[in-house]
This record gives structure tokens, sequence and C-alpha cells, in this order.
């Protein structure tokens, strides 16, 4: 590949099978004339397994990756090659390639973003009922900009089996927003945006006799309350709140 990469197509030739009619040569030659002339490409690869190995022929599965460096019209790659080697004038080369799949890195990158952002949302654990700060980091609105989301635990007081001094914020640039909210067990904040419009909504769990969620949503008027949801959450997807209840659409858990 150093040989490609050198854009030094004699070089890269002398590693290619000389067939007896020379038609695979002649073709592969051009193949690669047309690469060099078009693209300046990088290349990575690994040797993953050998199929076969003799005196005159090796078989190995190699994974190739191939990114541009110039040009136009070129996606980068990920290919997983067979090659096939043959021994000629003393020396092992290029006899045949046999490509068994090709990834290409913008699809697989722009799947693993979508999996991300369905599938993974932020959680605020506290570690107890009393006396916690639990923070988080987080684009709360899609703006590219950190805002700090505070769950905040007051002090054992007369009632210890409720904490009626949990607090909430979430910290802007130039603003905090604060609710304050009840415990009966150490709480949980989900932080997710359920109906994909850029900003998160909060999901605040608690309670031991009662498993309920509060679901808070910001609006122009600031933070408010938008539905109790009954259940403890096993697992936010867009539109869907799973609960071990109950499957909630977002429509349905309006208020």
């Amino acid at each position: 590949m150093q040989a490609l990469e050198d854009e030094n197509l004699d070089d890269y030739m002398l590693m290619v099978y000389i067939d007896d009619d020379q038609s695979s040569y002649i073709q592969t030659e051009q193949m690669v004339r047309d690469l060099i002339n078009s693209y300046d490409l990088s290349y990575e690869i690994s040797v993953d397994e050998f199929l076969s190995i003799s005196d005159q022929e090796v078989k190995v599965r190699v994974t190739q990756t191939t990114t541009l460096i110039e040009g136009e019209d070129f996606r980068d790659n990920k290919a997983s090659v067979v090659h096939t080697l043959r021994w000629q004038n003393d020396g092992w080369k290029f006899f045949g390639s046999e490509i068994d799949e090709v990834t290409y890195v913008e699809e697989e990158q722009m799947q693993q973003a979508f999996t991300t952002n369905i599938y993974n949302y932020i959680t605020l654990e506290a570690p107890e009922m009393f006396d916690f700060l639990v923070s988080e980091e987080i684009d709360i609105n899609n703006d590219g900009t950190l805002e700090t989301v505070n769950l905040i635990g007051g002090p054992e007081e007369s009632n210890s089996n409720m904490n009626e001094n949990v607090e909430i914020t979430i910290d802007f640039e130039e603003l905090s927003i604060p609710i304050t909210l009840l415990a009966e067990s150490a709480p949980i904040l989900y932080i997710y945006d359920i109906d994909q419009d850029g900003w998160m909504e909060l999901f605040y769990e608690t309670g031991n006799r009662v498993k309920t969620i509060e679901m808070y949503r910001f609006s122009d008027e600031g933070l408010n309350h938008h539905s109790t949801i009954n259940g403890k959450l096993v697992e936010l997807t867009p539109f869907e709140v799973v609960t071990d209840k109950e499957i909630y659409t977002f429509n349905e858990i309006a208020e």
C-alpha cells in the first residue's frame, strides 16, 4: 500500500501477478492509474487471518481502511478483503482479491450517532434519600453550550420517611431554574429529549409506597410539570416511556 500512497504505479505493479494473457494485469494497471490520477488516498491495513498457506499460494483476510486526503466524490470506507497471493519470479504477487464487505465511514458514524441519541439518556442517581448533591453538565437545548443540572437533597430533619427538600436546578449561562420536590427513597433523575425537538425533558422517579415518574418540560414560561406516569422506569425511547406497568406514548402522557 505504500506504493499507492506514494502514487508510484511502477512499484505497485511489481507486486501484481502476471497471468498468461496478461488481461488481469492490464486491467489492474489501468484501475490503479485512474485511482492515482483522481485521488490522494491514505490506506491502513490489518491482517485478520490466514485462510490457507501452501508453497505456491496464500489466502489472507485483511481489513483495509481507505481515507480521502484530496479529491472529490470519494467515500471513505472500511473493507473486509480476501487477497490471494501466488509465488512468481522469486516473490509473492497479488493474484486476485475478493471483497467480502464494505462499510462506508459516514454511514457507520451516522448509525452510531443515531443509536446513541435514541437509547442513551442521562441519569443522575442520588446515593441516598438525604444530604446529597449529584451534578452533570448537559446540553439541555441543543445549542452547543453545556448547562449544569444539579440534583440536591437536604439533610434529614423530623420526618425520616420523606425528604421534603429535594431540589433540581438547571443552570444556564445567565439563568438558574429551580424546582422543589419530595423523595420517599433515593431519587433518580432521567434527562432525555423524548419528543426529539432539541429540548431535554426531565423524568423524576422516587417513592416507596407508590412508584411514579414525574415528567417536566421546558416552555416559554420555564420548566413546568407535564404529567405523572405510573410505574418504575424501564426505558426511554423516542415518543415512548416504558415502565414496569405499561408502555406510554408521548401523546398518552400529556397532562
